[in-house]
């Protein structure tokens, strides 16, 4: 777990699901952040549209 994390941490995606599991287990607080992170490194990397909007 601790090195899918610290893999993770970079990438937009990881944080993307971080707060999809977060919000099933009712804790909005987390999934707030992790949805804040996954957007600020998607606009870091510039994807391509498609890819920023399927972040938010």
């Amino acid at each position: 777990m601790t090195q899918v994390k610290s893999e993770g941490e970079n990438l937009p995606g990881w944080h993307k699901q971080m707060s999809v599991y977060y919000q099933g287990i009712n804790n909005p607080e987390l999934a707030r952040l992790h949805q804040q992170q996954a957007l600020k490194l998607s606009r870091q990397y510039q994807p391509g549209s498609g890819e920023v909007w399927a972040l938010k």
